[in-house]
């Protein structure tokens, strides 16, 4: 796919992943949700015809599609001032049906207490594993050094290429694609929660983030817990990269504050009630 003629797309994906990381630390939104919440979005930034979407309307639409987690996580959506653009409205769920569309493609949020399902662009269908997504986790792999030796990276990718493909067999041997994917996600969990520790213990102060309050007042919530949960929950190679980077975004926001303040301005519609 050609992002060139995307206006701003690298600035839009960065939108995007913000406001998701924060609703993982603020909502505890699963890794396999925001995995498939940022899919959905990406889509619509690249859809033919939304190049020129703008910066704000990507915002508007990324935090109405978790309005109904902040709900239930007790916050409020508060709409921003800025008029929403045609194109922008006609991604937007409706206030009646909760449901949208653009140009073919749905998005219905489904909500529980701890993540939000989008539908995909074609309809719902039960997926098997595909070579597609065999040759995915090949070059995940890649990434896990060194929470794994290249050594092992390199035995679980020649163990993979000769397995089969298949959901998750719960068996004591490791036989098909999601078996080593599990297993490998277990592997490095053990060492990154270690060093994920260790961080907490020497900036604890890093994982305080500020909340703010529908009152207009603020305070500092402790978000270290709701990360551990989302390392409990990796079930997957790409949940753990996805768990890791938000880590590492996160502690860089901490460590260039100027940074995060300027990128953060207007960018969250929500409040605590």
């Amino acid at each position: 796919m050609d992002t060139s003629k995307i206006e701003f797309y690298d600035e839009k994906k960065g939108v995007i992943t913000d406001i998701l990381d924060a609703a993982v630390k603020s909502f505890g939104f699963d890794q396999k949700s925001y995995l498939t919440t940022k899919l959905q979005l990406m889509r619509i930034v690249e859809k033919s015809g939304y190049e020129g979407l703008g910066l704000s309307d990507v915002a508007i639409i990324a935090n109405k599609l978790v309005a109904k987690l902040a709900d239930h996580a007790g916050y409020l959506l508060v709409e921003p001032k800025e008029e929403v653009s045609t194109k922008a409205a006609s991604v937007l769920p409706s206030d009646s049906t909760e449901t949208g569309g653009m140009n073919g493609v749905d998005i219905e949020p489904v909500v529980s207490q701890s993540s939000v399902t989008l539908s995909d662009e074609r309809p719902k269908v039960s997926k098997a594993p595909s070579v597609k997504g065999k040759e995915k986790l090949l070059q995940l792999i890649h990434l896990l050094p060194p929470y794994i030796s290249a050594a092992d990276a390199k035995f679980y990718s020649a163990q993979i290429r000769s397995s089969r493909l298949g959901g998750p067999t719960s068996s004591d041997v490791a036989r098909t694609t999601a078996d080593f994917d599990q297993l490998i996600a277990k592997q490095v969990l053990e060492v990154y929660s270690d060093e994920f520790d260790a961080l907490v213990k020497e900036e604890p102060q890093a994982f305080f983030e500020r909340v703010e309050m529908v009152s207009g007042q603020s305070r500092e919530v402790d978000i270290s817990a709701k990360l551990r949960k989302q390392l409990i929950r990796v079930s997957s190679v790409a949940q753990f990269l996805s768990v890791k980077d938000l880590v590492e975004r996160h502690l860089r926001d901490y460590r260039e504050p100027a940074h995060v303040e300027k990128k953060k301005m207007g960018l969250f519609f929500w409040r605590k009630k």
